[in-house]
């Protein structure tokens, strides 16, 4: 599909109305999976060569890839001290409070939190994102929050988030991941697409489970669980549209995280962070399949959405012949 647009100093695309209302009307896997092509044209004519290092397979090939230490101690311990000083040790919470507390931000925060991406987004990380995306890539939203003991339910239960497959998380564990402190599982693209045929791909928050063993038994296969033991600065990158995963709430203590959610972008990174920064830092993240990318404003709402066919299999684009 050809379409006319520009980027402006902020590394936004600029697009006619037209364009932009044509793109709002559309179901979100259609409109992301244009984006997406937008983003890949543009970042194919800014390589000089195509000899880009082949890293980033366990991304492509699994859903899901570990990097160890993106943040230091010293990282570590300024932003944990954030949360200690504006979340604490979850003294006086109830049940009715939820399972974990959001940094509230500030200009102060934010600028700790900017100069800790300089390092999240090391050149491994970048490359392993940029192979897999094969376009440049963003942040659409960042959170830091400190996790406590709680009952599983919503996230901390088998899913897959509902949602375009061009959106991709990355945690970043302030915390070690141990039985004890709590982390977060994963099956491959291959076990999840495997689910997936057997009746367990989006599910709604009331239908999730704790256990996949009947999907299993239908499947007539064994899945395997991935729990990364990660350590305090360590990260993983995920597909949660396209693969299963589950958190875990630590039994005891706290669990601290930093969760980013990235998209495409016809630009890097920091060029495209450098445009609104103050608008990525949130206590809840939103949806992007009630974002149009090509501007980032939200989008009214209309209901729920239903994924495509080729969605509920894992897949990253729709067939050759173009179906939605």
């Amino acid at each position: 599909m050809a379409i006319d647009f520009q980027i402006d100093a902020n590394g936004r695309m600029k697009l006619s109305a037209e364009d932009l209302a044509r793109f709002a009307a559309m179901d979100p896997w259609q409109r992301h999976r244009i984006y997406h092509d937008v983003c890949q044209q543009a970042y194919a004519a800014a390589q000089a060569s195509s000899d880009a290092p082949d890293t980033g397979r366990p991304l492509i090939e699994k859903g899901f890839e570990v990097v160890p230490q993106v943040l230091g101690a010293e990282d570590v311990a300024q932003i944990r001290g954030l949360l200690d000083d504006r979340v604490g040790q979850g003294e006086g919470r109830t049940e009715s409070d939820g399972w974990a507390a959001p940094l509230p931000w500030n200009m102060a925060r934010i600028h700790v939190l900017r100069q800790a991406l300089e390092h999240v987004f090391n050149d491994t990380v970048t490359q392993a994102l940029e192979n897999y995306f094969q376009s440049y890539f963003r942040v659409m939203s960042l959170s830091v929050t400190r996790a406590f003991p709680a009952p599983a339910r919503n996230s901390f239960l088998w899913h897959r988030d509902i949602e375009p497959p061009q959106q991709t998380h990355m945690m970043v564990y302030l915390t070690d991941s141990t039985e004890e402190s709590g982390g977060t599982s994963f099956l491959d693209l291959d076990d999840s697409r495997a689910a997936a045929e057997n009746g367990y791909s989006f599910k709604n928050l009331d239908d999730r489970l704790e256990s996949l063993a009947g999907i299993e038994e239908k499947a007539g296969r064994t899945f395997k669980v991935n729990r990364p033991a990660l350590r305090a600065g360590d990260s993983v990158l995920f597909a949660a549209p396209r693969i299963l995963h589950r958190g875990e709430l630590p039994r005891a203590g706290c669990r601290d995280a930093i969760t980013i959610l990235m998209l495409p972008s016809p630009v890097p990174w920091r060029d495209y962070l450098a445009g609104r920064p103050a608008d990525v830092f949130v206590a809840q993240h939103p949806a992007s399949a009630w974002i149009n990318p090509f501007d980032d404003q939200n989008l009214v709402r209309t209901g729920g959405v239903i994924p495509p066919d080729w969605a509920h299999v894992c897949d990253m684009q729709p067939p050759s012949d173009g179906a939605y």
